[in-house]
């Protein structure tokens, strides 16, 4: 069996693994390889969930530092990847008070609005006693076009293969080797630090490293929560905001033919978590999510006519990875970092995918500062995964909500899929 020498590996061909590479990479380590058998992107960053996160709703440090980063990519790949843009909040007083304070904190801009614009006023929405709205600086994303902007400085470095395990020597508590699976054979990856950034499958390797050998720290276990999207396709105006008192954010993006598509998330009652999801399952829609989708859309909007031949729906439940189950300390989407207590080893978990630029910096000064060799003198040879004749993966990820991954209906078709649209 065939070994491979590198500085560093990175497991995962998502966002967060990605953004790793890149600046990793700037940082000036070149002996650098990233590994994954799923086309690049698919998992969450594939379902491009709507406007993206720069700390409004969370005041974490990791999304509030990473907001300037991102505005800046968006800004030099010409809004193909996403934008920073107005986006409205209704909320009742006492929120909007709460949220106010986050904002002024955090220095983040925004304007107090007296009158409902007329694109939203034109579908009936109006301001109820006791409740404010606000103009705030998110923004849409395009979780496809981010992966490719990221991964194609780099495809000679990524490797389409399955790590079958991480090879673990307790007397130097170090990762030894990754073996992996490819469609030319088994290979040995020989890394100096292992970085591990796989989503759902951080589980699976955690798992397996820690019932093969006495690991000195045990990894947490991981809830997932199931966030509901309705997707409105069609001529409807630029809805994309968090509507609090509703329950409700959207993001309204447009699709290859130039066509307003709405996402609609459903927020409220999504604290419960399931700890066991099988990796693969395929998650069951949620008739009653859907009838909430679409009755506060009807309060917040009481005049759209859902029955209008120019509108399409569509609809999915989608898996979303939460921090580690029974940990006080962690926020929901707050990005968490382990080494499980091993010398060579990371593994992370975001949260949004606006805080992978926040672990990645943390985690690079984190090994600056210890002086790690491979990041104080790396290695000056680019690793070029054809050299070593492993297979390259090209392939992105569609977007969940592209043909072929979503079926669209009209409402009166839609109603015969659920329903309860018609019972209530």
């Amino acid at each position: 069996m065939k070994t491979i020498n590198c500085d560093c590996l990175i497991i995962g061909g998502g966002i967060q693994g990605l953004m790793l590479l890149n600046l990793l990479q700037e940082a000036g380590v070149q002996s650098l390889a990233l590994v994954t058998d799923q086309p690049l992107g698919e998992g969450e960053s594939n379902h491009t969930h709507g406007y993206y996160n720069r700390g409004y709703f969370n005041s974490l440090i990791s999304t509030v530092e990473s907001s300037h980063w991102w505005d800046h990519f968006f800004k030099q790949h010409h809004d193909k990847c996403g934008k920073k843009d107005n986006a409205y909040v209704i909320t009742n007083e006492s929120d909007a008070q709460h949220l106010k304070s986050i904002w002024q904190a955090k220095s983040l801009p925004y304007q107090s609005l007296e009158k409902i614009p007329a694109s939203l006023q034109s579908l009936g929405c109006e301001l109820k006693p006791q409740q404010q709205l606000f103009s705030v600086q998110e923004g849409t994303i395009n979780g496809c076009a981010i992966i490719t902007v990221l991964a194609q400085p780099y495809r000679k470095q990524i490797v389409d293969a399955r790590v079958q395990k991480l090879i673990y020597s307790e007397e130097q508590n170090t990762i030894m080797q990754a073996e992996i699976n490819t469609s030319k054979g088994t290979f040995l990856i020989k890394s100096k630090h292992y970085f591990l950034c796989a989503g759902r499958n951080n589980q699976l390797l955690t798992t397996m490293l820690t019932q093969a050998h006495h690991l000195r720290k045990n990894l947490v276990p991981n809830t997932v929560r199931f966030i509901p999207m309705l997707l409105l396709k069609g001529k409807s105006p630029d809805l994309t905001g968090v509507y609090l008192s509703y329950g409700l954010t959207m993001a309204t993006t447009y699709d290859e033919e130039k066509q307003p598509v709405t996402i609609i998330s459903y927020i409220k009652g999504l604290s419960s978590t399931h700890e066991l999801v099988a990796l693969g399952e395929k998650i069951t829609d949620d008739a009653q999510l859907v009838y909430q989708c679409v009755t506060q859309f009807k309060k917040l909007f009481p005049q759209f006519k859902f029955d209008n031949n120019d509108y399409q729906l569509a609809y999915f439940t989608g898996p979303k990875i939460d921090s580690p189950a029974d940990n006080n300390e962690i926020m929901n989407n707050d990005c968490y970092m382990d080494d499980l207590g091993i010398n060579n080893f990371d593994f992370i978990w975001p949260g949004l995918f606006t805080n992978s630029y926040y672990a990645a910096t943390e985690l690079i000064k984190k090994y600056r500062t210890a002086g790690a060799s491979w990041l104080v003198t790396p290695a000056k040879t680019l690793f070029n995964a054809a050299d070593e004749q492993l297979p390259l993966q090209q392939e992105i990820a569609k977007e969940y909500r592209s043909p072929g991954k979503l079926e669209w209906y009209s409402w009166n078709d839609f109603c015969k899929k659920y329903p309860i649209l018609l019972a209530k």
